[in-house]
């Protein structure tokens, strides 16, 4: 058995738990989360394209600019480095969280194609998924073990 964990954009939740069921993957735990990736923050560029970021200009404490494509820092401890970057810590990003445990590997591989296809944007957020073994399922009401209690 497999366990797929994916990290999404909160926007393409809908989404992703539509392609899923239709591919024959139902069975899913999604959980809110938070978290940031290799580039330790944003840049304007990114909260200009990407409208899922649109709540989190304030939790950056920084005002965008549209005219001049800045971030204007609110809060003295966020510094710009460049025009665009914010170079400290940034509050952590809203992300969903997607878990799925398929019987094989050739399933996991097939969730995967699914989560990608419908969040791959190309550019910096899209997410993240993890494949991992898991030794053992049970189902609690009924004692089933492996398989059949996925």
């Amino acid at each position: 058995m497999k366990e797929v964990i994916a990290i999404i954009r909160p926007g393409y939740t809908a989404e992703t738990k539509r392609a899923l069921e239709e591919a024959g993957y139902p069975s899913m735990t999604i959980i809110p989360v938070e978290g940031r990736g290799k580039q330790g923050g944003l840049t304007c560029d990114i909260l200009d394209i990407d409208p899922y970021l649109a709540d989190e200009k304030e939790r950056i404490a920084a005002t965008y600019c549209t005219s001049t494509k800045k971030l204007i820092p609110t809060d003295p401890k966020y510094a710009l480095e460049s025009d665009s970057t914010i170079t400290r810590p940034v509050p952590w990003l809203p992300k969903k969280l997607i878990s799925i445990v398929v019987p094989t590997e050739a399933d996991a591989e097939k969730v995967a194609a699914v989560i990608i296809s419908v969040n791959r944007t190309g550019k910096m957020g899209d997410g993240k998924i993890f494949i991992c073994p898991v030794e053992e399922a049970i189902q609690i009401r009924t004692g089933k073990r492996g398989e059949e209690a996925i």
